[in-house]
């Protein structure tokens, strides 16, 4: 949660996984702001891992991004897949609805808000769960794609007849349609995926997509090390001027021996 690097250490083996994983994460305040906003969760033991990004121009984004980290460090895992998925739902439901209160209630102008993703692993299988524009990408073949699709207004322009490069341009299209600390009930998407042998998953801030293209990240990741990839992806954010905080969380999958 800190600045700096945290590894998962050794492979960590699931009870109830046909696979292991191994993961590692990096944050930095970045070039131009003067704090971190940004918060990260390894926890390979339960098999999740979480990525808050404060959102960035309110009160206290910080503190948003900590309190999801906290309260999510704080989940048992239990015996069922879909009850785990459920306390992770659940508990970013009461930090939403908490830091509502604590800004004064929806109608304030006052915000203490942040993205988040979470990727939960179980058998053969991750969910992927998110709310606002963190990302989730997933590297499969040495072939990047992106699991999860941004909470923003880009789509309404581009169904309005603008391009994705040219929606992705201008900034309202960048306004959050939803995000932790917003509106209750809070607004999060799931999807599922198939997990696969030798597959790398990625968990960001949008400093880091800001600043890196998907080929940047693509190339990045097909090297052999976790922490060498880590440490590539926030050097070549930060080389770029990272005008915003950057937080990176890699994920690589292996059969259990």
């Amino acid at each position: 949660m800190e600045s700096g690097i945290k590894e998962g250490g050794a492979m960590n083996r699931l009870l109830d996984s046909k696979f292991t994983f191994q993961s590692i994460g990096i944050t930095n305040q970045g070039c131009v702001r003067d704090h971190n906003e940004d918060a990260f969760l390894e926890s390979s033991d339960k098999g999740f891992w979480v990525v808050a990004d404060g959102a960035g121009g309110h009160q206290s984004g910080d503190v948003a991004s900590q309190l999801i980290v906290e309260k999510l460090s704080k989940i048992k895992k239990g015996r069922f897949f879909g009850s785990f998925v459920n306390k992770i739902s659940d508990s970013l439901q009461e930090t939403n609805d908490e830091l509502i209160e604590k800004s004064g209630g929806e109608e304030t102008r006052t915000l203490i808000a942040s993205t988040v993703c979470v990727l939960i692993a179980q058998r053969n299988s991750v969910v992927c769960l998110w709310s606002g524009d963190s990302r989730i990408y997933q590297l499969r073949n040495n072939q990047l794609s992106q699991l999860t699709r941004d909470h923003n207004r880009v789509n309404e322009f581009i169904d309005a007849g603008f391009s994705p490069e040219d929606a992705e341009k201008y900034p309202l299209a960048q306004h959050l349609t939803a995000a932790v600390g917003v509106t209750s009930p809070l607004f999060t998407e799931t999807q599922s995926y198939e997990v696969v042998e030798g597959d790398i998953y990625l968990l960001c801030s949008d400093g880091l997509f800001k600043e890196l293209s998907d080929k940047d990240i693509e190339e990045i990741l097909q090297q052999n090390s976790l922490k060498y990839a880590a440490q590539e992806l926030m050097d070549l954010a930060l080389a770029r001027g990272a005008t915003d905080n950057v937080t990176v969380l890699l994920v690589k999958t292996a059969l259990n021996q």
